[in-house]
């Protein structure tokens, strides 16, 4: 059997059967025909658990590039800074001498 939908909804106020409630189905599709099965509150929570530990470890990827990204702002006028020489503040050579003894 195949997967067709995984769905969970809140239901409104005024349903009969699960007023207020969030109610899960997923749809099986096989050889013999389709079958839809009400998953229990427990299923429920449990892919609501998967959720949420998908949803903190995205959350921590994406601050860890704001971090990155802010380092490199704080980073580059430095790094431009070091690489800018003045002609004031370059090393003075020393002058070579008229003769070399042998």
């Amino acid at each position: 059997m195949k997967v067709q939908s995984l769905s969970v909804e809140k239901r409104p106020s005024y349903d009969d059967l699960y007023p207020n409630q969030l109610v899960g189905t997923v749809t099986l599709q096989g050889d013999l025909g389709q079958q839809v099965v009400k998953l229990s509150n427990g299923a429920l929570s449990r892919i609501f658990a998967v959720i949420s530990a998908e949803v903190q470890e995205t959350a921590r990827r994406n601050a860890e590039a704001v971090t990155r990204g802010m380092q490199d702002a704080v980073d580059e006028p430095l790094m431009i800074a070091s690489q800018t020489i003045s002609l004031d503040d370059a090393p003075k050579s020393a002058s070579a001498p008229a003769s070399i003894p042998f």
